[in-house]
């Protein structure tokens, strides 16, 4: 299993890999709520867009689990680089040089194509079933933690490549690559609004009335659903 090779004490796969794979499941939330929300008997208004989400989701999942195995394949490349004899000091840096930027550019396409999936969660999010509202919120986490391990996985190649105009570009793409995500951040919050007055809004109306001590309230730029209960009932919910 994935989650045991990760745990393992090998060095790869490792937190690329990983990147990749939140990645993944953040699209394969989307797809799943965008389907369960085109099944319904009564779509909500404007559902039939989600038949472009499913699509382009489903091509991302596929793009970033193939960067999964990437990712563990450039890293080992770049630590059969450093082996090379250094005999041949000039050929040993080359190779290092070609195979750190192969290891950054897996880790950028990861973010790229996390900060697509979030684009999405948007989409699925104003048109999505409200009961799978906190799946979307799954996704958004998912991806989120997708493009910051990816992004921290880019820096630490970039620190070590000596080729200043590709780190330059690199960097560039990257610092643009998470402004976006910063104003998808802003947007999600508009979207997922809090209403401190009202029961939950992504739940059924049932289940509204049986957990009326619940609230639906920002944390760290999430919106996140916790009881009274939880805490205790002295903690205050606005």
């Amino acid at each position: 299993m994935f989650s045991e090779e990760v745990a393992s004490k090998k060095a790869t796969p490792g937190g690329g890999s990983v990147s990749a794979y939140m990645g993944a499941l953040a699209a394969g939330l989307l797809c799943m709520v965008a389907r369960i929300t085109l099944g319904k008997k009564e779509p909500p208004p404007g559902a039939e867009k989600l038949n472009e989400v499913v699509k382009e989701g489903e091509a991302l999942r596929q793009k970033l689990l193939r960067l999964v195995v990437e990712d563990t394949e450039a890293f080992d490349l770049l630590m059969k680089a450093f082996k090379l004899s250094k005999d041949q000091p000039e050929a040993r840096k080359d190779a290092i040089r070609v195979a750190t930027i192969k290891a950054s550019e897996i880790p950028l396409s990861t973010l790229e194509y996390s900060v697509k999936a979030l684009r999405l969660a948007h989409e699925v999010a104003e048109k999505g079933s409200t009961n799978a509202l906190s799946d979307v919120v799954t996704a958004t986490s998912a991806a989120r933690a997708a493009v910051e391990g990816a992004a921290s996985n880019v820096l630490i190649n970039l620190a070590s490549l000596d080729d200043q105009r590709y780190s330059l570009i690199c960097g560039r793409k990257l610092l643009s690559l998470r402004s976006e995500l910063e104003s998808l951040s802003s947007l999600e919050l508009r979207i997922l609004r809090f209403q401190p007055d009202k029961a939950c809004p992504i739940v059924s109306p049932n289940h509204q009335r049986r957990h009326q001590h619940c609230q639906l309230v920002p944390f760290f730029g999430q919106m996140v659903f916790y009881s009274r209960r939880d805490f205790g009932e002295g903690l205050p919910l606005n």
